[in-house]
């Protein structure tokens, strides 16, 4: 599944039960941004644990900029946030929003702390987007039956000094059950649960795995 291909506006993407919806970009501070808003759901059981993917930063800057914090705002529902990892884009192991397991096995991540950068890039695209990105996945586990979720990934980041701070709109809904199997039948998320969120941010910089 490519990245470019949801830049468009009020996309709709399905996979194994996995629904990515995309709209358009919004200008925010400083020379790194990040992809349109969007909403990801996923159906599995509790206890999976899955790397949601969907924030990706890109510099159109002049010099690397280095990521110092990762918050999720509006965190709601029974879940384990399992800390935060990087990976660069373009990878020859290929692009992904969502995968099982954190950290998903057969991509190449590394720990938040060990990889903040984000290079200025040095290809584009043929619309002229960059193609170098530093990919963010969040390391999240349901621990009950319900709608696990948070409504956007805010990260810091600083260019020689300067610190900046950017809400990446990127919401993820986790429709967990305790069933045998999943049914992607079931609506993801809920009608109780798409758009609410808890007024709750959590601070995943410093979590490691447990």
């Amino acid at each position: 599944m490519k990245r470019l291909a949801v830049a468009v506006l009020g996309i709709v993407v399905v996979s194994g039960g996995l629904v990515f919806r995309a709209s358009r970009a919004k200008p925010g501070p400083g020379p790194v941004h990040g992809p349109p808003a969007s909403s990801l759901s996923q159906p599995l059981k509790v206890g999976e644990e899955f790397s949601a993917a969907t924030a990706a930063l890109v510099n159109e800057g002049q010099h690397p900029a280095r990521v110092e914090r990762v918050r999720l705002l509006g965190v709601t529902g029974p879940i384990d946030l399992l800390g935060v990892r990087t990976r660069h884009e373009p990878d020859p192991s290929g692009d992904f929003l969502g995968l099982f397991g954190f950290p998903p096995p057969g991509y190449t991540t590394a720990p938040l702390k060990q990889d903040p950068v984000v290079p200025v890039p040095t290809e584009r695209a043929e619309d002229g987007s960059p193609l170098q990105q530093l990919q963010i996945l969040i390391g999240l586990r349901p621990t009950a039956a319900g709608v696990a979720r948070y409504r956007a990934v805010e990260v810091t980041y600083s260019v020689r000094g300067h610190r900046h701070r950017r809400v990446l709109e990127n919401a993820v809904y986790l429709c967990a059950t305790t069933s045998p199997e999943v049914n992607p039948a079931d609506p993801c998320p809920t009608k109780e649960s798409e758009g609410r969120f808890d007024d709750r941010a959590v601070d995943v910089t410093e979590i490691l795995k447990g």
